[in-house]
């Protein structure tokens, strides 16, 4: 699973088979208007408080993280199971975003309802009185690289793959998952509304969980 936040923010990035609630890996979407004085900001809304010194690292200046970008001002998070959605405004940006997040949910088919994918949606809607030049973009780090790993980035028709080869002495470190840099430019008119759409996907087959101890048990001969 992954997690997003009443912020925007990606966090509790848990793709290898286990709960990691402390992986926030450095993954966000920005929006850029043209010809602005504050064109350029992350698409989530202010970095909470309890992050700046709750974090593991943030005493030592939160080093890969993106809390020093420049954000949305104000956001309103609601909930509508299998939906979450965020509005994002703020007075330098003529942009009513609002950033849909959904994974499969189909009542009785359970096989199709647990398959390791998401989709977040962000609609941006032209509140000003003339057109705009935008550019979107999505940004992340490879967060599949595992240590005495063989990480890479491959490219993919309309996006990136993440990947981890692994090692034949530690096979689970390997793992693929969609991701590293897209840019999508366009212009919008007065009142107009653009939706884009990433879809995530992650395919990490091999585990290195245990439960118990494994002993070597010897059959008497018969």
């Amino acid at each position: 699973m992954f997690c997003f936040e009443g912020t925007e923010a990606i966090s509790h990035m848990s793709v290898r088979n286990r709960p990691e609630v402390f992986n926030e890996p450095c993954m966000f979407a920005a929006i850029s208007v043209k010809g602005l004085e504050n064109e350029t900001k992350v698409l989530e809304s202010q970095v909470p408080l309890w992050k700046h010194f709750g974090q593991p690292g943030s005493g030592n200046g939160s080093s890969g993280a993106t809390y020093g970008l420049p954000r949305f001002e104000n956001s309103e998070f609601n909930v509508r199971f299998p939906f979450a959605g965020i509005e994002l405004q703020d007075d330098d940006i003529p942009l009513e975003v609002y950033m849909k997040g959904w994974s499969p949910f189909i009542p009785t088919d359970a096989d199709n309802s647990s398959l390791p994918v998401g989709s977040l949606e962000y609609s941006l809607k032209n509140t000003g009185n003339s057109k705009i030049e935008v550019l979107f973009s999505y940004h992340t780090k490879n967060f599949m690289r595992q240590s005495g790993g063989r990480a890479s980035v491959k490219s993919v028709a309309g996006g990136f793959i993440l990947s981890e080869a692994g090692t034949s002495e530690n096979p689970e470190k390997q793992g693929d998952s969609p991701g590293a840099s897209l840019y999508v430019p366009f212009t919008l008119k007065p009142g107009k509304t653009r939706t884009i759409r990433l879809m995530m996907a992650w395919y990490v087959p091999n585990t290195n969980m245990k439960y118990g101890q494994v002993s070597n048990i010897r059959l008497p001969h018969t």
